[in-house]
């Protein structure tokens, strides 16, 4: 027989009125159920007798001694002996057609956010009854003017209708922890949803409010949006005079995030992209056509809009090139728009490094004054000011994997159901766009049409990755040697690296670990490395 595990953060629950609690807050009849971590099974007889259908996810596959009879004697019960953590559950249960599901946990202790995490992204999962270490459940189940309520509280109210069920002491546990638990239930609503403007916005904002607890909110929220506790103020008036921006995040509702989020600025990420594969077909007047495919990647600059006195765009570092003002006064332009705005950017993707920061920043201010002034135009209406602002802005401005041709003006996107990973690999050096073409132009080579676009159309991504290939890249390597020596230190140890875009950044596609490793040992500690994941 299996003892407890302590890697696996095992506490089997025994006592039997806390298993029938557990039951008894949730209507199973007709119902599938996500059994979390069923150990020996003991609530997991329970929720067979009352569920349509019980599938349980175990890490633990020594535990098959006392779940294997369960299976054989019940037909509703399957275990999938998985980590649920890589798991999509959504999927799963898509497969089996069921649109939506019950979840059932006694997690581990170590886990629990995580955990809790993934609940929350996976739609289908509609309830969950999970056993929490005690202290987790006051945080969760607190309510404002508690110095208990924090983010965790805000993020999880903002999605769920939130009860505890009962206490539960450390002897209802074999072994029994240091701790006592607590059983909570959260019920998906939609009750505040639908009036969240820009979901990653209201959690970056709720996360930035209690990111020190003893701080007021004043000065938290000055930290994460990087501006004058003045100005702040002044906007957090306006939006409420009933706010006191001297007060600390804990004295807020869930209500009150919401209005602060809506109200405070538009944010709009500017995602960066990767060019897997880049063709130079030919010339249009002054401009080059490409046939490429490219993915948008989860580095991104951040930009804030407000209402103003003036136009002004204001950055935490110097932006040479970027032409947010001409997207500005473009977009005011073509829809007479006479209002003026400040745009205050967060700039993290690296300037001079062919990931499409500049038009990113462009797309990404076309899309927030469309919210800022409320227009609510479709994407679609936005095409023609995109193509007049640069090459890239309209594939920047959908951030969805696509096959560009022409100077980037013309698109086709495909579905993206497997998100490619990348080690993104930054050198010392930095090359300009045009520059590069003019060597380009300059070599006089014919290189092989590939057309690559076949292989999307096929869905065959292997040899996509296999055979794809930038021609640019000489170009790059004449303008600068060390560029072609460390594309060649990293081929020369098997590693298929390639560049994005016009250089001199350079990516590793779907890395396993022991390839970042080799790339982290051949490379300088000063050249940068980051893992990154199409969108």
């Amino acid at each position: 027989m299996s003892g407890p595990k302590k890697q696996y953060g095992q506490n089997f629950l025994i006592n039997e009125t806390v298993l029938n609690k557990i039951i008894n807050a949730n209507d199973l009849v007709g119902k599938t159920v996500i059994e979390i971590g069923p150990g020996r099974g003991a609530l997991s007889k329970k929720l067979i007798e009352k569920a349509k259908t019980v599938y349980a996810f175990e890490i633990d596959k020594s535990l098959k001694t006392y779940l294997n009879p369960l299976e054989v004697n019940y037909s509703n019960f399957q275990v999938v002996y998985e980590d649920i953590l890589n798991v999509d559950i959504d999927e799963f249960l898509e497969t089996k057609g069921i649109d939506e599901a019950i979840c059932v946990a006694n997690i581990p202790y170590y886990i629990t956010g995580p955990i809790i995490e993934k609940l929350v992204q996976e739609k289908r999962i509609k309830s969950s009854t999970l056993m929490v270490q005690k202290e987790v459940a006051n945080r969760i189940t607190a309510t404002p003017n508690n110095r208990e309520y924090g983010a965790l509280t805000v993020l999880l109210g903002s999605q769920y209708e939130i009860r505890k069920i009962i206490n539960v002491k450390n002897t209802s546990f074999f072994p029994a922890p240091k701790v006592d638990s607590a059983v909570i239930k959260l019920d998906r609503t939609f009750k505040y949803q639908p009036s969240i403007e820009d979901e990653e916005f209201f959690v970056g904002l709720v996360n930035g409010s209690f990111k020190q607890k003893r701080k007021t909110l004043l000065n938290n929220l000055s930290d994460y949006f990087k501006v004058s506790k003045q100005v702040l103020e002044n906007k957090i008036t306006l939006i409420n005079p009933d706010f006191n921006p001297l007060a600390r995040a804990e004295s807020l509702s869930v209500e009150d995030f919401i209005m602060l989020s809506n109200n405070l600025y538009i944010s709009e990420k500017a995602y960066a992209k990767i060019n897997l594969s880049l063709e130079v077909t030919g010339t249009s007047g002054n401009y080059h056509d490409l046939e490429s495919i490219v993915v948008p990647i989860n580095v991104y600059d951040t930009l804030l809009f407000e209402l103003s006195e003036k136009d002004e765009v204001v950055s935490n570092i110097e932006i040479m090139n970027n032409n947010i003002y001409g997207a500005i006064k473009l977009f005011k332009d073509t829809f007479n728009i006479d209002k003026q705005v400040k745009i205050t950017v967060d700039k993290k993707i690296p300037i001079g490094y062919g990931l499409g920061g500049s038009s990113a920043d462009i797309s990404a201010t076309l899309r927030g004054l469309n919210r800022l002034f409320k227009l609510n135009k479709p994407l679609s209406e936005l095409e023609p000011l995109a193509n007049k602002l640069g090459s890239d802005t309209l594939f920047c401005l959908y951030n969805k994997r696509a096959f560009i041709y022409g100077r980037g003006d013309k698109i086709r996107f495909y579905d993206s159901k497997e998100k490619l990973k990348f080690l993104v690999i930054y050198p010392e050096v930095s090359l300009q766009t045009k520059d590069v073409f003019n060597v380009f132009d300059n070599l006089n080579e014919k290189p092989v049409y590939h057309g690559f676009e076949t292989y999307l159309i096929k869905e065959d991504y292997n040899n996509l990755i296999l055979y794809m290939k930038n021609d640019l890249l000489n170009a790059s390597f004449k303008i600068n040697e060390s560029l072609k020596n460390l594309y060649e230190s990293l081929s020369n140890e098997g590693l298929n690296v390639h560049m994005s875009g016009s250089g001199p950044a350079m990516f590793l596609v779907n890395p396993t670990r022991n390839e970042k490793k080799k790339a982290a040992q051949i490379l300088r500690k000063n050249v940068k490395l980051e893992t990154a994941e199409e969108i």
